[in-house]
């Protein structure tokens, strides 16, 4: 490839959940894993969860797809587990060193959570950080560790830039980091806030809080606005007020009935139950009527955290500081279980109202912080939400068990960002092209997003009863190739992974070099050395020790007269012969046993 010419670059990044199970899918309905990423249109691929262990890249590295005519892989992988582990596929020739020991922290590292790959690039080479970050863990347990990488994570993109390089930061972050990054029903509302308002509203105050939401409800659901609004198509002050009004005048009879709710075990899970001791609908006196708030909880923990509206702060033991976790607000489905149970009317119109003026996402606090400062003190654009705003339920992410891809009731926790310099040299208005809006609807709608997520309502969901997902037809599979290479979400099938992928194209940088026989671009002033890169790469493991093996002397030359080549793989073993063809005593007799039995001889 010629270092002089441009070109596009495009950026994939996806979380497989299993790269063995996804590969199988791939192979099966496109026969190789490089006609796949030519269907796509890929150059630079970013896997996370790959769940495939560094012995198995060393023995099957090429039914991994590690061996592919045109493309170089680069892995970091779980020292002791077969969970975890991040890869990234590049062109042939793109690729000017990687690292998978990024921290240089065996805590951070030895899980296999991040690999960094140097694209070679003018007059900047842009460096790919490829990263599944931790999850928070039951109870926010594992938060302080969390943090630690995050912000380890940070520095060291810091100390990228100071020498000279691009950013790029790929990958699951297990963030999300607003509201409309969570699916509405799941926005979490503060009670506090709500009961104040509606005090002010009820003494013929003014609520300038539900003034300044009514100013932002451009980023409302247009089907809502459409629903309540007046003839400017604007939803109504008066109508917000009134389900303010509503809410905040209930909060005192929520939270006692929050307080008589119950968290029992029920199979392998919890649900929670409000038992008012008193007679309705009928019953005998002092019979209680069960009402479910909630669907079933994982743990008894996560569902008293859930229902108890209090603020929840994890402290690190090392460095005694306390993360906030939880406002102690609760959830629109929350909500709406409580008031049915109180007998108070709450349609799905108006939860949905409040969800989208006063709703916030779920996640930590201190995680959403982190975000923000990554977008505005380190000036990385979130690519997808830069160019598109704020479309309705835009999700990378759903839960399987649950079915939730079918009603799109997900998270977006898959992104893309890039250096802000990086991003305005590349962009282009025509890579951004929302997709699924019809003469009903407009890309921006709800129904559009859903339309996107199942296929065109095309992918079934699985039975209950077992069996799994079924395939669809190859015409439906296709849908996801229906997109040229673009910035946002590509729709890839619920079977391959309960996730799909992430997209940026790079418009306007010259990358790429002549590439070594190995697949990777000249290491000349590279970021990382070529032992690092080696580490990235075990496949070539056997391979590699095999020349180290030739080159340091241990093996006689095999290019002398009268010698015999004999070829394992890429390797010549030479053999010296004496006279009549029968082996000559030497010295590296002993060298020469251990080799053939290294290479199963």
């Amino acid at each position: 490839m010629d270092s002089s010419s441009g070109r596009k670059v495009v950026l994939v990044s996806w979380n497989v959940a299993s790269w063995t199970t996804t590969l199988k899918q791939i192979l099966e309905h496109y026969k190789t894993l490089g006609r796949y990423l030519e269907l796509h249109q890929v150059d630079v691929l970013c896997l996370q969860e790959t769940k495939v262990k560094r012995d198995k890249l060393e023995s099957q590295g090429s039914s991994l797809g590690c061996k592919e005519e045109g493309w170089s892989s680069y892995w970091s992988s779980s020292n002791s587990r077969g969970f975890n582990g991040v890869a990234t596929f590049a062109r042939d020739g793109l690729v000017v060193s990687a690292s998978c020991d990024v921290f240089q922290d065996e805590e951070l590292d030895r899980e296999g959570r991040c690999i960094v790959t140097e694209v070679a690039s003018q007059p900047q080479n842009v460096v790919v950080f490829n990263v599944y970050v931790p999850t928070s863990g039951r109870g926010y347990c594992k938060m302080p560790f969390k943090m630690k990488y995050l912000r380890r994570l940070r520095e060291k993109m810091s100390e990228v830039r100071a020498k000279g390089k691009h950013v790029v930061l790929a990958g699951d972050l297990n963030i999300a980091p607003g509201p409309e990054d969570v699916y509405w029903r799941h926005r979490v509302v503060d009670l506090g806030e709500l009961e104040a308002h509606s005090k002010g509203i009820s003494q013929g105050g003014e609520s300038s809080a539900a003034r300044r939401r009514l100013e932002s409800i451009s980023s409302c659901a247009p089907e809502v606005q459409s629903k309540t609004s007046d003839t400017q198509g604007t939803l109504q002050e008066a109508h917000l007020l009134q389900i303010v009004s509503k809410v905040g005048g209930a909060v005192e009879k929520i939270r006692e009935c929050l307080r008589l709710t119950s968290v029992v075990q029920q199979g392998k899970g919890f649900k929670a139950v409000y038992q008012p001791s008193t007679t309705s609908g009928g019953g005998k006196p002092g019979q209680a009527r069960e009402n479910r708030i909630g669907r079933t909880f994982d743990c008894k923990g996560d569902a008293e955290l859930r229902l108890g509206c209090k603020e929840q702060r994890v402290r690190d033991e090392e460095t005694g500081e306390a993360f906030l976790c939880w406002r102690g607000g609760l959830s629109i489905e929350h909500l709406s279980d409580v008031m049915r149970a109180l007998n108070v009317k709450f349609p799905e119109q108006e939860q949905r109202i409040l969800a989208d003026c006063f709703g916030s996402t779920y996640h930590p606090p201190c995680l959403t912080e982190y975000f923000n400062e990554l977008t505005t003190k380190d000036l990385l654009v979130d690519t997808f939400r830069e160019g598109y705003g704020r479309p309705q339920e835009r999700f990378t992410c759903w839960e399987q068990r649950t079915n939730a891809r079918y009603a799109n009731r997900g998270l977006r926790i898959d992104f893309i960002l890039v250096d802000q310099d990086l991003y305005e040299e590349n962009v282009r208005k025509e890579d951004y092209e929302l997709q699924g809006g019809d003469e009903t609807a407009g890309p921006e709608s709800a129904e559009a997003a859903l339309r996107m997520a199942t296929g065109n309502h095309q992918y079934k969901p699985a039975s209950y009863g077992g069996g799994g997902l079924e395939d669809p037809p190859i015409e439906v599979l296709n849908l996801q190739f229906a997109v040229s290479p673009h910035n946002g979400i590509i729709y890839t099938p619920p079977k391959y992974s309960d996730h799909v992928g992430v997209s940026f194209v790079l418009n306007s940088i010259r990358c790429g070099c002549v590439s070594k026989e190995d697949g990777n671009a000249n290491n000349d002033g590279a970021l990382f050395s070529e032992k690092s890169t080696a580490k990235t790469q075990p496949h070539r493991s056997s391979s590699n020790n095999i020349s180290q093996y030739f080159s340091s002397g241990a093996v006689g030359g095999g290019r002398a007269a009268g010698s015999l080549g004999q070829k394992r793989g890429s390797a010549t073993i030479g053999l010296k012969l004496g006279k009549g063809g029968r082996k000559k005593p030497d010295s590296s007799d002993k060298k020469q046993r251990t080799l053939l039995s290294f290479l199963g001889k």
